[in-house]
């Protein structure tokens, strides 16, 4: 809220307002104690430990042409009240003539030279930030922009490259505020910079004062920034005397660049007289006020804001955005455009939601949002809902406590938040839920008793109809994009494909918008008439490589404003199925990487297969002949998760699937014929299979209920009628792979909550006897003869480590060796959440079939400027 005439911020008294800029207000303050009059520039969002400490790195910069900060407050700058017009104003005007403007550079790179000598890059170097004072003297501004090095930030800890920024200066309707005409190529493609990105600066500025032209420029941002990065600076207008220090500071590689700002002198070509005192029309500086749509992009440690009411057509311009090295999902753009919300797995277990402001260089975590997934802003950017826990949960962005809105909701199939009708929700049970974000009950929708298996609600702009994934019961090929309404409209299909649809309005306001949908990994779009509700056209490729999210059928694309689109690369598409020894090496590869996510081998190891994603995209079973190295297609079926198992005698697969459009599970011989009858009532809990007994008298499978998560289940004589399946073990932790001994006394599986993975053993059937093997580990599998036991131990990521324990039986029960590593891969995801395995041990116990990662290359985070025109 701004501050009025009178108030006191601390010790500051406000005078008056002087500014507006892209993330709060620019005051006119005295300091009672000092008897002097102060700049305060106040932040919209209270201030990071870091970004305060470095900010007292830049304090301590005392220098005659620098503005001094002389305070930092939990939300707010002050810093010397500077009087007098900036070079921008002045170059308004007209050119410089020569002298003056060697004046005024020289003050400039004294100002740069003495803050680089600390260890200090300002970053933000431009006209708008230079104020010439009533005594002709020259002061630089805004080093909130700055990059502080480590040896400059106080207590001698070792912050990031990049520091937190904070902009405040003035802004103008038409303008582009921040770097963007002034930056480096280097930073405008989102590297890390140094001081040779103020020597590039200084370079365009002075170009500036002597030609009174920019040098870069653009009908907009896009076109800008691509005139810095591409184009080679026409230095034909200025005088032969200073071309060739132009030249050197506009070189587009920084080792080329001049390397100190204080030898800029050096490269003038002829000898220098004297300088007059710096003659400035005395005006005042304009205060411009800002338009109402305010749009911010950022690449890393860039800031900058661009105003237009409406956007005229541009190139699409793409910044990648630095991200942890962590595994990372679910990626949210806040509706104002200004924040990225993304979760991040860390120590392969556990994460929670990070935020990003487009105009900082850090994620910083949420707190309360442990094990968050499927994030989604509130329309007004100030809230963040998402499911953890089985509950559905929000958070102020902010930082706050978080409230529970529902329970029972599974991990949750993607949210939508509406002014008008609140939050709609689709639970892992395929219903569709509403609340509303001030509380009260959770309501189901009801779309009609045909309609279910519904996913990925998104709402229209209307706030009242919305798009979902959903089909028909008893219809295993009903499932398409749809939409309906809160009112009562029916259901109805927009299009056959089994994947969200994300609503881009047109970005000029007029025409047509289009809806985004994913296509495997290719994003694509169709003309959408919001009044018909009715997509017309044929569908247009827009992004290849783009990622689904975990919970399928979401993607990881993100709208904001002004055609912005950020979306996620898939880190994980393709699995390499690998046949490793002991003894090390590369291993033996099997046939080419395909869209795999878990393997099984059969019993005697001449046979595999492979829970494969096919392109419709419904799962299958790819069987693998490990002998001739060949491979076919097993079956496509609606297969939630799971590999499958394999019956002892290796003629048969039990496997997951849909019946009634609710999950069960079925068995099929391998060379062909037809399933049996389910094996389980169909159940709206996933069931997956993970083992069966040597004598086939037992199915160990998994049961996901949204209370206790995943339970461990068994089925005696599988098959036979009449047969009951027994609940075996029922925890609030996640239990799944459970896995018999050959002698079929003892089940291993894992258990996981938000704290620790571990690997388990119990007594089996009675299981009143638990022993613990491993901590921070999954995929337990005994070998052919029961003396040893394998797991996959979660290492730095994103490796996994292969290891084996010895098993002994004694009258008191199982004794376990030392654990040893025996391989290390990178598999394709944390399979324990899917119930799956990521290798498979052959009967002789020396060699490993693994199911890797086939692409070593990380996953990206990336923002696009005007996706619409990527239509073209």
């Amino acid at each position: 809220m701004p501050l009025a005439k009178g108030e006191k911020l601390g010790p500051y008294e406000i005078l008056e307002a002087i500014g507006k800029g892209g993330m709060g207000e620019v005051y006119r303050a005295h300091d009672p104690r000092m008897g002097r009059d102060v700049a305060i520039k106040v932040s919209g969002e209270h201030f990071s430990e870091r970004f305060s400490r470095e900010v007292r790195a830049i304090a301590a910069l005392n220098h005659p042409n620098v503005c001094h900060l002389y305070d930092v407050g939990p939300d707010f700058l002050v810093m010397e009240l500077v009087e007098g017009p900036t070079l921008a104003d002045r170059i308004k005007h007209g050119a410089i003539p020569l002298d003056e403007s060697l004046a005024i550079a020289r003050q400039i790179a004294e100002a740069l030279e003495a803050a680089h000598e600390k260890g200090i890059t300002h970053r933000d170097l431009k006209p708008g930030n230079i104020k010439i004072t009533p005594e002709d003297t020259v002061k630089v501004l805004d080093f909130g922009l700055a990059k502080v090095s480590p040896r400059a930030a106080p207590g001698g800890d070792n912050p990031p490259d990049d520091s937190p920024t904070l902009t405040m200066a003035a802004t103008q309707a038409g303008m582009i505020l921040g770097t963007a005409a002034y930056m480096s190529p280097e930073q405008a493609r989102g590297k890390s910079v140094n001081p040779r990105a103020d020597i590039w600066a200084f370079g365009v500025v002075l170009y500036e004062m002597i030609t009174g032209r920019r040098l870069f420029q653009g009908e907009d941002l896009t076109e800008t920034l691509a005139s810095v990065v591409k184009e080679s600076p026409d230095l034909s207008a200025v005088p032969a005397q200073v071309r060739r220090l132009l030249e050197s500071c506009l070189q587009k590689d920084p080792k080329k660049r001049l390397q100190a700002i204080g030898d800029w002198k050096l490269l003038l070509d002829s000898p220098q007289q004297p300088a007059p005192a710096v003659v400035v029309e005395r005006k005042a500086s304009l205060l411009w006020p800002a338009v109402a749509a305010v749009f911010a992009l950022a690449a890393t440690a860039l800031a900058f804001v661009h105003f237009r009411e409406t956007p005229p057509p541009a190139n699409s311009m793409r910044v990648n955005i630095p991200v942890p090295a962590d595994a990372f999902s679910f990626v949210a753009l806040s509706p104002d455009g200004r924040r990225i919300a993304l979760s991040i797995l860390n120590d392969g277990a556990k994460g929670k939601l990070y935020l990003r402001s487009l105009d900082s260089t850090e994620f910083e975590a949420l707190e309360g949002t442990d094990n968050a997934r499927s994030p989604f802003w509130s329309p007004d950017s100030r809230f963040l809902a998402f499911f953890a826990e089985g509950q559905l949960k929000m958070v102020p962005a902010s930082g706050g406590p978080t409230t529970t809105l529902c329970r029972d909701t599974g991990i949750g199939f993607n949210g939508t938040w509406s002014e008008r009708s609140g939050i709609l929700f689709a639970t892992e049970q395929g219903k569709l839920r509403r609340v509303q974000p001030s509380g009260g009950n959770c309501s189901d929708v009801d779309l009609g008793s045909k309609t279910n298996r519904i996913s990925t609600p998104i709402f229209l702009p209307d706030g009242n109809h919305f798009t979902f994934v959903g089909g028909d019961s008893g219809d295993p090929g009903s499932i398409g994009l749809r939409v309906a309404s809160l009112d009562g409209m029916k259901p109805r299909t927009i299009l056959r494909e089994t994947a969200s649809g994300l609503y881009a309005p047109p970005e000029n306001g007029k025409g047509q918008g289009h809806l985004l949908f994913l296509r495997q990994n290719t994003l694509m779009a169709q003309t959408f008439d919001l009044s018909k509700l009715e997509v017309s056209g044929d569908p247009v490729r827009v992004l290849d490589q783009v990622s689904p999210s975990p919970t399928t059928p979401g993607m990881e694309v993100s709208l904001g404003p002004g055609g912005t689109l950020v979306y996620l690369t898939p880190r994980f598409s393709l699995g390499q199925l690998t046949i490793l020894t002991a003894s090390g090496g590369d291993g033996e590869k099997v046939e080419k990487p395909a869209n795999l996510r878990g393997v099984s081998l059969s019993p005697d190891g001449n046979s595999a297969v492979a829970n494969e994603n096919f392109p419709d995209p419904r799962g299958g079973i790819r069987v693998f002949d490990l002998v001739h190295r060949t491979s076919r297609r097993f079956l496509t079926v609606d297969v939630p998760n799971g590999e499958g198992v394999w019956s002892p005698d290796g003629m048969r697969l039990i496997y997951a699937g849909t019946s009634g459009g609710k999950s069960t599970i079925f068995m099929r011989d391998v060379n062909g014929g037809d399933a049996s009858p389910p094996l389980l009532a169909p159940s709206d809990e996933n069931l997956v299979p993970s083992d069966m007994s040597r004598d086939g008298r037992f199915l160990i499978y998994t049961a996901n209920d949204p209370q206790n998560r995943g339970d461990i289940w068994y089925l005696p004589d599988p098959g036979k009628p009449g047969s009951t399946p027994v609940k075996f073990l029922a925890t609030p932790a996640n239990e799944s792979q459970g896995q018999l001994s050959p002698d079929g006394k003892w089940l291993a599986y894992s258990s996981a909550d938000a704290d620790s993975a571990e690997i388990l053993v119990r007594s089996f059937p009675a299981g009143d006897r638990v022993l613990k093997v491993a901590q921070l580990a999954y995929e337990p599998r005994w070998s052919a003869d029961g003396r040893q036991l394998f797991y996959a131990a979660i290492g730095k990521p994103p490796k996994f480590g292969l290891t084996a324990v010895a098993v002994q039986s004694d009258r008191d029960g199982l004794r376990f060796g030392t654990p040893k590593l025996v391989a290390e891969y990178e598999p394709l995801r944390i399979v324990a959440q899917l119930n799956m395995f990521s290798y498979a041990p052959f009967p002789d116990g020396k060699r490993f079939l693994i199911l890797a990662n086939a692409q070593s290359a990380r996953r990206e985070l990336n923002l696009i400027t005007h996706w619409e025109s990527l239509l073209k």
